[in-house]
């Protein structure tokens, strides 16, 4: 994968899991994450993009919003593979959240807004929540993912995906 597309990848996965984490009100418990539940955000926000964007590639009319979907398949899937290793490795274990669950809670109200928009506006949707989605998880990941994470090896996981 050259520099742009990784660049694209990694620019999509945080705004991903910004967008999703928007209005998310942490307890407690949740303002200081540690590498588990960082773990389970990480991939609670790569499914969500998965399942949108699988819906994007079947209702897309666009075929260019179908090849940016299918990429996003791709890019979420490598992910979750990448992480999977690193979390593996790491011995970390998935821990659920509120974080996680808001996410879980905004996808499921994302799929149905996607799954009710026709035709031309279906794509206009998709994209629009694809960069506002985009530009939250950024925040996100500098604002709290990367300065929570205790394991460097997550932490430089989590600022390559920047």
């Amino acid at each position: 994968m050259n520099v742009l597309s990784q660049k694209i990848f990694l620019s999509a996965l945080v705004t991903a899991v910004l967008a999703l984490m928007s209005g998310v009100t942490a307890t407690a418990e949740d303002k200081a994450l540690d590498d588990n539940k960082i773990a389970e955000v990480v991939k609670t926000a790569n499914d969500a993009e998965i399942d949108a964007a699988k819906i994007a590639k079947r209702k897309a009319s666009n075929p260019r919003v179908k090849e940016f979907a299918q990429m996003m398949i791709d890019e979420h899937e490598k992910s979750n593979k990448e992480a999977k290793v690193l979390k593996d490795k790491l011995d970390l274990k998935f821990k659920n959240n509120d974080v996680a669950k808001d996410i879980k809670k905004d996808a499921k109200d994302k799929k149905s807004l996607l799954r009710e928009a026709k035709d031309v506006e279906f794509d206009r949707v998709y994209m629009d929540s694809q960069i506002a989605m985009h530009r939250k998880l950024l925040q996100e990941l500098n604002q709290r993912l990367i300065p929570s994470a205790q394991k460097p090896e997550l932490k430089q996981f989590l600022q390559t995906t920047q």
